[in-house]
């Protein structure tokens, strides 16, 4: 964004000429200062006067139109992170399910004969994670950190009613089942906020077949 403000007062003088106004009016003030000796000029100073409510004005449009394309930006970044992350995380999440125990138990040891079962009640909650975290994010970035807080706050009680319950029962799997559950509310409860805030529906969580290879293109929110 360019503008031009034209001067009211002008007043300029050269060092090879310090008597000399070059500018369009009157010496608004001038300011000199030589060396000890007096005979060399260290400094000069002119002064021009401008019109100050017209540069205050200009100024806080300036400031409106930033902050509505930083807004707007924002929270497209914000959606197609989200998106992003889905995508990224899916597929390597379903390479890990499909790794059979034995292979866990070779590597890490035989206390490992039913990581993959455990796994399973924790993947919907290990996606969940990867989409709330850009949620998270955007909330801090914007200062509402109290959103970010009153989901974590949601997100624990979930884990703990739900854990109470399928714990003593399910054992580490009801841990797992617990774990998804706390995430899924934390992402829910972000999604609605960033929703509401930014007066969004939810299509935008739609992932579109022809929209997949615009969402690995981030170059456009480089700007």
């Amino acid at each position: 964004m360019f503008r031009i403000f034209y001067a009211e007062k002008d007043a300029t003088l050269y060092e090879s000429n310090p008597s000399s106004n070059f500018g369009l009016d009157e010496i608004l003030e001038i300011g000199k200062r030589y060396n000890t000796l007096g005979d060399t000029l260290l400094k000069s100073r002119s002064v021009i006067k401008f019109d100050m409510s017209e540069i205050s004005e200009s100024l806080a449009n300036y400031s409106k139109t930033v902050n509505v394309i930083d807004k707007q930006t924002h929270i497209q970044l914000t959606a197609q992170l989200t998106k992003l992350s889905f995508i990224l995380t899916l597929p390597i999440l379903l390479v890990l399910l499909a790794i059979p125990d034995s292979i866990h138990q070779w590597i890490f040891g035989l206390e490992f004969n039913q990581f993959q079962s455990v796994l399973w009640t924790m993947a919907p909650g290990i996606v969940f994670l990867a989409n709330f975290t850009i949620l998270n994010h955007h909330f801090s970035g914007i200062g509402r950190n109290l959103i970010n807080l009153s989901g974590s706050l949601l997100g624990n009680v979930a884990t703990v009613v739900v854990g109470v319950l399928a714990v003593p029962t399910l054992g580490n799997y009801g841990g797992g089942i617990a774990t998804s559950s706390g995430y899924l509310v934390m992402l829910l409860f972000w999604i609605w906020k960033f929703n509401q805030i930014n007066d969004l529906k939810y299509n935008w969580l739609i992932i579109k077949p022809k929209e997949i290879k615009s969402i690995f293109n981030l170059s456009k929110f480089g700007n």
